[in-house]
């Protein structure tokens, strides 16, 4: 069904209720007024058919025949009114107007039947030798209360319907009056009863929309002003229930968004109805992208579809690992259980990531320094326990090859005090970072590089390697002198047992992207590329066993990485090999 304007519906239902009352007054007014008007006309007659039944009693004593219209013109010359008269048998015995040999027998007319049971009768009618209806009045002619004939007086019916006709257009024209009157009273009622219902309307809309802050003024109608009371209580409710969720849902979302474990909510159709950022994050998706959708159309990991179907057969909660691969590898600690609503009922699972991945790398890291560090300290102590013993067995005796056994352990010793001074610097270093006790203090950096470039030379001697300093004078910085020379040191002796050649080392310093920038750079053999992420770990080697023969310990590019980020900055390393390598310390400026 269509739906109607409820402006037209009330204006058009009044429409036709006025048409309706006026229809049944102008039924009801005709006909009374016809009715009113013909027995008045019937009730003048009536008087007048008595006076002339008793006229005409003689007529009927004395004539045994039947007459001329002379008697009957006589008696209906002041009455205005064709007179007849009529046997008891029905016979016209006289007419004013017809000779009574044409008019046949009137015993079947109702006004004849009337007058012969001694009453005034009447009929409006149209006869058949009549052009229009007449109006019939029929009195007794009493003689001795016994009816010895009929009077019978017609009057044309055509002013009685000229009458009708006047008094019908005077109801029309009043009848269309009122209808007009009628009609604008309705329009200005269906207006009066639609404009509020209209202002109703309006702000059910804007509380559709949201704005519950507006308000639908009172109106003067109580119960379109209870209707608005309510609207307006249903808004403030409404906005209230509004408020709680939305701030039910912040909350909510700004949990799961700052937990670093990723959060995956599935229903029991295995279709994601939830997650967070670490979550698409860890997966590489859009949250947005994947809500509504089913895990396997969004996220193709088999070990997480089978963890998750898992978790949505198992009545209690499980946990698992499994490895993702998505552009760098991920290790994901996984723990899955079923979502239940209110009346306990499983609706989905929830499975909640944690990317263990640092862990894993930081675990591997220390059994990797622990395998490391064991190494690094016994292949000293062998050798120092080998040619102790080789000493006891005899060979102390022998001056020379004694002499050259305790220079091989006097060696070795200083290897394995290099390496525990090496590991307490860096546990120093690593202490000063995470409890940010280092001092630091404006110095030039030109005065930090040559002094470092100095103390290589004292330490390896003169090496015949050509040393290219490039910094500007007034290059100044907060830093800790000390510290960020070893650093410098260390690079520098890399350099000069790694990747000394004909060009030299170059040292140069400058701001680049708002940070100042420390680069000693060789032209030596240069390191792979698989090399270089872990170049800066504890005790990592290129070549196995280059740092032991040339007396390094393995430690020195990691108390640069730790000095530089104990200044805030960073270390980086560029190279190639037999193109040479650039290592980079970045300090913010």
């Amino acid at each position: 069904m269509f739906a109607k304007r409820l402006f037209g519906q009330i204006y058009f239902a009044c429409l036709l209720a006025s048409l309706t009352a006026l229809a049944i007054g102008a039924w009801y007014k005709a006909d009374i007024q016809q009715e009113k008007f013909i027995s008045g006309v019937v009730a003048d007659l009536s008087v007048r058919a008595e006076r002339v039944a008793v006229s005409a009693r003689p007529l009927f004593i004395k004539s045994k025949n039947d007459l001329s219209k002379a008697p009957c013109l006589v008696l209906g010359q002041n009455e205005s009114a064709i007179i007849t008269l009529v046997k008891p048998s029905g016979k016209v015995f006289c007419d004013s107007k017809e000779d009574p040999a044409r008019l046949g027998n009137y015993s079947n007319k109702p006004e004849i039947q009337e007058a012969h049971l001694g009453k005034v009768g009447f009929s409006f009618r149209k006869e058949k030798l009549q052009n229009e209806p007449q109006l019939f009045v029929s009195a007794p002619v009493l003689e001795a209360d016994k009816v010895i004939g009929v009077v019978r007086l017609a009057v044309p019916g055509g002013y009685i319907e000229l009458a009708q006709e006047e008094a019908t257009k005077g109801f029309l024209y009043s009848g269309l009056l009122v209808f007009v009157v009628s009609g604008a009273i309705a329009f200005l009622v269906s207006k009066r009863i639609n404009r509020p219902l209209m202002d109703i309307q309006n702000a059910a809309t804007q509380f559709a929309n949201e704005l519950l802050k507006n308000k639908f003024e009172s109106a003067d109608s109580i119960e379109i002003d209870q209707v608005a009371g309510t609207l307006n209580k249903m808004a403030r409710q409404l906005g209230d229930q509004i408020n709680v969720i939305t701030a039910e849902k912040n909350e909510k979302e700004a949990i799961l968004s700052s937990m670093s474990e990723g959060v995956i909510a599935v229903n029991t159709r295995e279709q994601i109805i939830g997650m967070n950022k670490e979550a698409s994050r860890i997966f590489g998706v859009s949250v947005e992208d994947c809500r509504g959708k089913f895990l396997h159309e969004s996220i193709r990991n088999a070990p997480l579809q089978e963890f998750t179907a898992k978790a949505l057969k198992s009545s209690t909660a499980i946990d698992g690992d499994f490895t993702l691969n998505y552009g760098t590898e991920l290790h994901v600690r996984a723990l899955g259980t079923i979502l239940r609503d209110a009346k306990e009922n499983p609706i989905g699972a929830l499975v909640v990531l944690n990317d263990v991945t640092r862990l894993r790398r930081l675990e591997n890291t220390r059994k990797d320094f622990v395998a490391n560090v064991s190494h690094e300290l016994k292949t000293p102590i062998t050798s120092i326990k080998g040619f102790v013993e080789t000493l006891r067995e005899g060979a102390i005796d022998d001056a020379e090859n004694a002499h050259r056994f305790l220079d091989i352990i006097a060696k070795q010793t200083d290897h394995l005090n290099s390496i525990v001074e090496d590991l307490l610097a860096l546990s120093r270093i690593e202490q000063y970072s995470s409890q940010t006790q280092i001092t630091l203090n404006f110095a030039h950096i030109y005065d930090l590089l040559k002094n470092s470039i100095d103390q290589c030379f004292t330490e390896l001697g003169n090496q015949n390697v050509p040393i290219n300093l490039v910094c500007d004078l007034d290059l100044k910085i907060k830093m800790n002198s000390h510290l960020l020379e070893q650093a410098v040191v260390n690079l520098l002796q890399n350099a000069l047992k790694y990747g000394k050649t004909e060009k030299g080392i170059e040292v140069r310093s400058g701001v680049k992207d708002k940070e100042v920038f420390i680069c000693v750079q060789d032209w030596g053999r240069g390191i792979p590329q698989e090399h270089l992420p872990r170049l800066f770990e504890r005790f990592y080697r290129v070549e196995k066993s280059r740092n032991r023969d040339s007396g390094g310990t393995g430690l020195g590019l990691a108390i640069v990485k730790h000095i530089a980020q104990a200044h805030g900055g960073r270390v980086i390393v560029e190279s190639s090999p037999n193109k040479g390598s650039s290592f980079y310390i970045f300090l913010p400026n």
